[in-house]
């Protein structure tokens, strides 16, 4: 409708015609006829308008802008559905300011507008499904995550990674006198904790190279006294489980046996091999993925190593060529049984020193005695590995007379037992 620009008095009792030309020049303001009035800022409040009236026929393309709303006057209840589309409103033009919280739902906005929104799914892609993950390619900036998905120093602020955060098990071995037991966390464990097996007796542990003619690395343990010393040691656990063609074993448990007397005189207990976390071959992942597989970055194999040269195989120019080589970090390999176990030969069970006279042995990782003693173990616990080991120098477990093929070194012997 045209604008009249016809004016009224405060009081004035207006004719039939009057009435008439009101409303037509209500219907031109908000039409933006020609000559009508702008409506002034926050002009615009809750009172003015129905429940449900502001719809998308009501508004003109850009014609809600922040500065026609006043601040919160803007109701979910006065809001058709679907009503506000792209178009309806001018770029930047709603604050936070402008919307009361919680008043804009998703079936107040128009199909497209809600396709904008990342919603309260698992995961989103950046078109606001739900289920997807977030591409790679799509997170920039300064702080976005490392390569590879992976969390970077730069995203963990500094302490937040706490005791409850890293991924940790427990070991204990006992340690008969003059000898010496490997400890299972190798490279990944933290400084053992030593105690007397028998209250009473004098034990002297500490750190030690349980055998001086080996050259492969390991942490061991050594009780240079009478009595039988016992250790535990936290570990982080690098890449479980560990698998010697049979199935996954979830307990390693290693027995030295005097061959006189049949008494125990050594124990080993830990989710991993004692080869696993000790020797040559670091298991420290350099990748895992969302499936919680593990990887390595491939290294260039080294042909020639500083032994050749001192025995004259090979010459110092072709060990600087051949030895020294960068890792390429665009190759991954898994981290395979075949890795994990690299090391059995160098390792084969846990005890060092001179063992003339004794038997190892190890207990058959499937039996039903093993399994409950994995059982105690998943506990995690100081007390339920003190029970453990309580079970192995007790005269209540059986060892079974023959001796089963689990995969380990021909070194030892595997058997089931029994408690009696």
């Amino acid at each position: 409708m045209a604008w009249t620009g016809q004016s009224f008095s405060v009081g004035q009792i207006l004719t039939a015609a009057q009435m008439t030309n009101l409303q037509s020049d209500i219907t031109a303001v908000m039409d933006k006829a020609p000559g009508a009035p702008v409506l002034a800022n926050n002009y615009v409040v809750t009172g003015m308008y129905a429940v449900g009236s502001v719809n998308t026929t009501a508004l003109s393309d850009n014609s809600v802008t922040s500065s026609k709303i006043s601040p919160e006057s803007v109701i979910e209840s006065k809001i058709g559905v679907s009503a506000v589309t792209q178009t309806k409103i001018a770029s930047s033009s709603v604050g936070t300011s402008e919307i009361i919280n919680s008043n804009v739902t998703e079936e107040k906005l128009e199909t497209a507008v809600s396709a904008r929104l990342v919603t309260n799914g698992d995961s989103h892609n950046h078109s606001g499904g739900d289920g997807d993950s977030i591409p790679f390619s799509s997170i920039t900036g300064a702080g976005a995550l490392a390569s590879l998905n992976s969390v970077s120093q730069l995203t963990i602020d500094t302490g937040s990674v706490g005791q409850g955060e890293l991924n940790t098990s427990i070991s204990a071995i006992t340690i008969s006198a003059n000898s010496s037991t490997i400890l299972a966390g190798g490279l990944f464990g933290f400084y053992p904790q030593t105690a007397s097996n028998v209250s009473g007796y004098g034990v002297d542990l500490g750190l030690l190279n349980g055998d001086i003619t080996s050259t492969t690395y390991a942490t061991y343990v050594g009780n240079l006294a009478n009595g039988t010393g016992k250790a535990q040691q936290t570990y982080i656990n690098a890449s479980p489980p560990f698998n010697l063609g049979y199935g996954d074993i979830p307990l390693f448990v290693f027995a030295l046996i005097d061959n006189a007397t049949k008494e125990i005189k050594g124990t080993y207990v830990a989710n991993v091999p004692p080869w696993g976390y000790n020797g040559k071959t670091s298991l420290a992942p350099d990748y895992i993925d969302k499936n919680g597989d593990k990887f390595k970055f491939k290294r260039s194999v080294k042909t020639v190593t500083f032994e050749d040269v001192i025995n004259r195989k090979s010459t110092i120019l072709e060990y600087k060529k051949y030895r020294v080589s960068e890792t390429d970090k665009s190759i991954l390999v898994p981290i395979n049984h075949a890795m994990k176990n690299a090391d059995m030969d160098d390792i084969p069970h846990p005890f060092g020193g001179d063992l003339t006279g004794k038997t190892v042995v190890v207990l058959d990782p499937l039996c039903k005695n093993t399994k409950f003693m994995n059982d105690l173990y998943l506990d995690n616990s100081s007390e339920c590995l003190d029970e453990i080991t309580k079970i192995l120098h007790s005269n209540h477990i059986k060892i079974n007379v023959d001796a089963v093929d689990a995969g380990f070194s021909n070194q030892i012997l595997c058997f089931g037992s029994k408690l009696k």
